[in-house]
């Protein structure tokens, strides 16, 4: 509770807050939804996360817990919670992950590598999981369910190098 201070509607910087709701939501997820009946409880890990409104460096996750977005990244419910699920993917492998082989730009529905696809595909699922919805948002306003395609979906490449099928498949 912190009382009647508020951030107005026209500040920007509210953003921040909508930063920090999503981080909370994902840990509690994996705190209470994965990790609570076991010994010691899994948890998403420490992380660090850099942001300001006018950030153009990007939306990506450095290994060993940094989170790195781009100032409208907020404004979407799934892209925060993506880029923390790579910390919980870094975390749950014991401060490891496998090489991505991840091609820049790389896209949820098209061909990459199995690599790829499993660690993109598990930080897809863990948001749309968190969420309670099959449906990845970006910032832009732009959409993609990740559970109604199927083998013959125009625009949707088929097997497991592709990250929307894994999420779709864990979905």
């Amino acid at each position: 509770d912190i009382g009647a201070w508020t951030t107005g509607s026209s500040n920007d910087n509210r953003r921040a807050w909508w930063i920090t709701n999503d981080l909370i939501r994902v840990w509690k997820y994996v705190f209470y939804q994965t990790g609570s009946s076991q010994a010691p409880q899994e948890t998403s890990g420490p992380s660090t996360v850099q942001w300001k409104i006018s950030s153009t460096d990007g939306t990506y996750y450095s290994r060993g817990g940094n989170v790195h977005l781009a100032g409208d990244d907020p404004i979407s419910k799934t892209v925060v919670g993506h880029e923390y699920g790579h910390n919980i993917m870094w975390t749950i492998y014991g401060a490891w992950m496998p090489t991505t082989y991840c091609p820049s730009p790389h896209y949820i529905q098209y061909f990459s590598h199995v690599n790829c696809a499993w660690t993109e595909g598990w930080a897809n699922f863990i948001t749309i999981a968190v969420n309670n919805e099959p449906v990845y948002y970006w910032a832009s306003g732009s959409m993609l369910n990740l559970e109604t395609p199927t083998w013959t979906t125009p625009n949707w490449d088929d097997g497991d190098a592709v990250e929307g099928r894994v999420a779709g498949a864990m979905w």
